[in-house]
């Protein structure tokens, strides 16, 4: 297998930086390690790989954690990340709650946090948000000694990463042309990266989850809204303007439901976790019979798990909502199939969490009839492995992917 291009070195002395990075890079991927196997992948010699390791040694970027079974021979000595080295805090900002997590280097989760009620504003999220930066800070100081790399944003809309500008959130006011990444760098002083929160998800279980062996996929959110995160040949798909992925602003239906972003038929309008409620009650005011007529009358409404419960209790109405839900997002995943050729389809989300894997046996069946069958024939639906935090944690991991130069980002 060709290796990416961050962990291939030049065996030349003023390539140094670089060569460490790809040796930081496999380390991180392939831990524990030898010094012999890391050359080989690199393609460095193995005296300028000796030389390199004992360098990020002194350094503490890396540690030795124990040597080879070998039984001829001197044993040798594995390496991998140390991670306490230094750290990342990712944030992801929902409306009325934010998710705020910190990761080592080694990824392993050193603090979370779910703060929620607050109105949907960026008046209202803003000050909370700087507020629970500081607390998160302050108790990882007290138990961690690594250096802060920065700070990670995710957040459900359109950004501009290179310029750390939110452009637009469908569900939150006041976002529109926001320069939150310049204020928190100034607030906080350190490094800030804002990216779109279903991104964020893509890369935590690209490097925590299902994804790790993978160089090409679509991982999918289905839940209060619906969007996507494209990773093909290793790198994160992110278009001529750096907004792609809007997959729940696909056209499904011509006159479909009103959509937040103006347009009628979309995906999202269809099969978020709030329309799927409003349609099953449209449907009982309708006077169509079901189960959960008296559930709506009552006070707290219904969920997702109610409308499963009655489902396998033989309800017909809740299981034609699941069966409908299921093709819409069947027939939107079909089209990006044909598109992308992906391999793998990842689904997460709220939606998919409360259906389960009865609902992506279906989406499946609705992809397989739709799509290209050379593609679909060849194509995986399979669940995300990381259903909480997911977005805050991949949001901190992007400014490990920075410090590494990483080309995964694709920035």
């Amino acid at each position: 297998m060709e290796l990416p291009i961050e962990q291939t070195g030049f065996s030349h002395v003023d390539n140094a930086a670089r060569n460490k990075n790809v040796i930081l890079n496999i380390v991180r991927d392939r831990s524990p390690i030898s010094r012999k196997q890391i050359s080989q992948l690199s393609r460095l010699s193995i005296a300028t790989t000796k030389r390199l390791i004992e360098e990020l040694l002194v350094d503490h970027l890396i540690i030795e954690v124990g040597q080879t079974n070998s039984t001829r021979g001197r044993k040798a000595s594995l390496l991998q990340l140390n991670g306490e080295y230094c750290c990342s805090i990712g944030v992801n900002i929902i409306p009325h709650a934010l998710e705020i997590a910190a990761l080592s280097f080694t990824g392993s989760v050193l603090y979370e946090k779910k703060i929620g009620g607050m109105e949907p504003t960026r008046e209202a999220i803003q000050p909370l948000l700087e507020d629970g930066l500081r607390h998160a800070m302050e108790s990882i100081r007290s138990k961690y000694s690594g250096k802060l790399l920065g700070i990670g944003i995710g957040i459900a809309g359109l950004v501009d990463i290179n310029r750390g500008i939110v452009l637009y959130t469908p569900n939150m006011t006041g976002w529109e042309s926001a320069a939150l990444g310049p204020q928190l760098t100034e607030r906080f002083h350190t490094d800030v990266i804002i990216d779109d929160s279903v991104r964020c998800m893509a890369l935590s279980e690209k490097r925590y989850g299902v994804a790790r062996e993978l160089r090409n996929f679509l991982y999918i959110y289905i839940g209060k809204g619906v969007g996507s995160g494209v990773l093909l040949d290793g790198r994160m798909y992110r278009g001529a303007h750096g907004v792609a992925g809007e997959f729940g602003h696909i056209t499904i239906k011509q006159n479909g439901n009103l959509c937040s972003c103006g347009n009628r038929g979309c995906l999202e309008a269809h099969v978020s976790e709030s329309r799927i409620i409003e349609e099953l009650q449209k449907n009982i005011a309708s006077k169509v019979h079901s189960s959960l007529s008296d559930r709506i009358k009552g006070k707290n409404g219904i969920g997702l798990e109610d409308i499963l419960h009655h489902a396998r209790e033989g309800d017909k109405l809740a299981n034609l909502t699941i069966n409908n839900v299921s093709q819409d997002i069947g027939i939107g995943i079909a089209n990006l199939v044909n598109v992308f050729d992906p391999g793998v389809i990842i689904l997460g989300g709220e939606v998919i969490d409360t259906f389960g894997e009865s609902m992506i046996g279906d989406i499946l069946r609705v992809v397989k009839l739709k799509a290209i069958n050379t593609i679909s024939s060849q194509t995986s639906i399979i669940p995300a492995d990381i259903e909480s935090f997911a977005a805050s944690r991949g949001a901190a991991t992007l400014l490990i992917e920075k410090y590494l130069q990483n080309s995964i980002l694709n920035i």
